[in-house]
């Protein structure tokens, strides 16, 4: 998507910052495309059908090639999230999601909703647990935007936790012009998340989310 910059930036839609939004699940993006407004549907990745969905950055590098395009004309950002919190905003959304219609996985909610938060952590260690595109049972966050030997390969990654002032930021250092939602959009989970865990829970995302806690310094506390 072309961001705009200036005033006339904004009265035409081919001009501005040439930006790619690469959006992990339920880390804040419906924020994030709030911000951008409706620059955010004429994104490549949202106008492509190939390029539609939560693509990691390697996807979108090989896909954007077979089309003839580059990822790299682009200034890529995205959004990290306590490792431990996504699980819980993942499971939730998905549970409460009545028969897939936001999510586009019916079949998981059935089974979901049938299982504690523990039976889904045990779950995700199935190797016969479905991989789509749409759910990557052992994904981790940095998957999205980190390349096959797990180095950082977008322009800037936000934090959920601190997103208004990251977006801030990004704002600030490009001039670009943004429209910053005053409240959370598509919130899965109220309350505090912690309140799912077992000891032994917080050893199971621990061990499998070991990049992005080695990465961000996330940790259960």
């Amino acid at each position: 998507m072309y961001v705009p910059r200036t005033f006339l930036d904004e009265l035409i839609p081919a001009r501005g910052r040439k930006m790619l939004f690469v959006h992990p699940p339920k880390c804040g993006g419906k924020f994030v495309e709030r911000a951008f407004g409706k620059r955010a549907r004429n994104c490549i990745s949202v106008r492509h059908p190939n390029l539609r969905g939560h693509l990691f950055w390697t996807e979108y590098r090989d896909r954007m090639r077979a089309l003839g395009d580059s990822v790299d004309t682009y200034y890529t950002f995205s959004v990290m999230r306590n490792p431990f919190a996504w699980r819980v905003s993942f499971y939730e959304y998905v549970r409460k999601d009545t028969g897939g219609r936001h999510s586009g996985l019916p079949h998981l909610h059935a089974l979901w909703s049938r299982m504690t938060f523990s039976d889904y952590l045990d779950w995700l260690e199935d190797p016969a647990a479905p991989t789509t595109v749409r759910f990557r049972p052992r994904a981790q966050v940095s998957d999205w935007f980190t390349n096959e030997e797990g180095i950082i390969s977008v322009d800037y990654v936000m934090r959920q936790e601190v997103l208004t002032q990251d977006l801030s930021r990004l704002g600030h250092s490009f001039g670009i012009r943004l429209r910053i939602p005053d409240a959370p959009v598509n919130r899965s989970v109220s309350g505090d998340w912690r309140r799912y865990y077992s000891s032994g829970d917080v050893d199971k995302v621990a061990a499998l989310h070991q990049r992005d806690i080695a990465l961000f310094g996330y940790s259960f506390e």
